[in-house]
């Protein structure tokens, strides 16, 4: 973070980068090609489009001078990503992931069972929803016995091996989409100089340099991505994404030495 903060001046590159990546990633996203009846090709590359997205979604709030949901977006981002590097290592990692699904379905209909939950009235009148629910847990306790539980968000990102950012980083992107008291400041204090007074201020112009660290997140993990995407699956576009990754990698250098 300080290596950044002393090449503030070096960040329009970036900025002007970031559209640029993600055309290029879009582009080379089209010539995509997979086995859509293959689980593992068709969850590795449906959490790549989420990447992408996620990533497109940001660059929209920066071209748009609204910021507040950046962070909020670049966690879900980050969760993805997560996910998608574990799936990549390894295929049957995607046992856990169905875990997981199968947790929070569990969830929904023991909830909905009660009857009294207006949000779920639909799930409730289904007249088979005793059988579903019991083959969810059935489910569920097969993957369980063979070592596949529902992991937690550390356990993710541990497999990752990125533990150390699941305590620093993860937790203030966490902070944002939970409003805790930490991103209120964050967002709406605007502090005197002297810091004998303040302003909470709203709707107030995007700091490109208070993002500046938010952004080159998203594309290093945008690129990152679709380096990996296209090796996995062996596509004659995978030197036109490496040849991303150097471009980026010659713009990070003056933050990055």
């Amino acid at each position: 973070m300080e290596s950044m903060k002393k090449h503030l001046g070096d960040t329009k590159k970036l900025y002007e980068f970031f559209p640029k990546s993600i055309s290029d990633c879009t582009e080379l996203a089209r010539t995509i090609k997979f086995d859509k009846t293959h689980k593992w090709h068709v969850s590795l590359v449906s959490l790549y489009g989420s990447i992408l997205e996620l990533a497109n979604s940001i660059c929209i709030l920066v071209q748009g001078d609204s910021g507040i949901g950046i962070p909020i977006l670049l966690r879900s981002m980050v969760e993805a990503s997560v996910d998608f590097i574990n799936l990549e290592a390894n295929r049957t990692y995607g046992y856990h992931m169905d875990a997981t699904n199968l947790k929070e379905w569990i969830k929904i209909f023991e909830e909905a069972k009660k009857g009294d939950n207006p949000y779920l009235a639909d799930i409730s009148k289904l007249p088979n929803l005793d059988e579903i629910l019991c083959d969810h847990k059935k489910q569920l306790d097969e993957l369980k016995d063979k070592g596949y539980s529902p992991l937690s968000h550390f356990d993710k990102f541990a497999k990752s091996n990125q533990a150390k950012e699941y305590r620093s980083i993860y937790n203030f992107l966490c902070c944002d989409a939970h409003n805790n008291i930490r991103s209120l400041i964050s967002r709406h204090a605007d502090i005197n100089d002297d810091q004998s007074d303040y302003q909470l201020q709203f709707l107030a112009p995007i700091n490109l340099d208070s993002i500046f660290h938010y952004i080159d997140s998203c594309i290093g993990i945008l690129i990152n991505s679709t380096v990996i995407v296209h090796k996995a699956l062996e596509s004659p576009m995978t030197s036109k994404a490496e040849s991303l990754a150097t471009q980026f990698s010659e713009i990070r250098k003056p933050w990055m030495a």
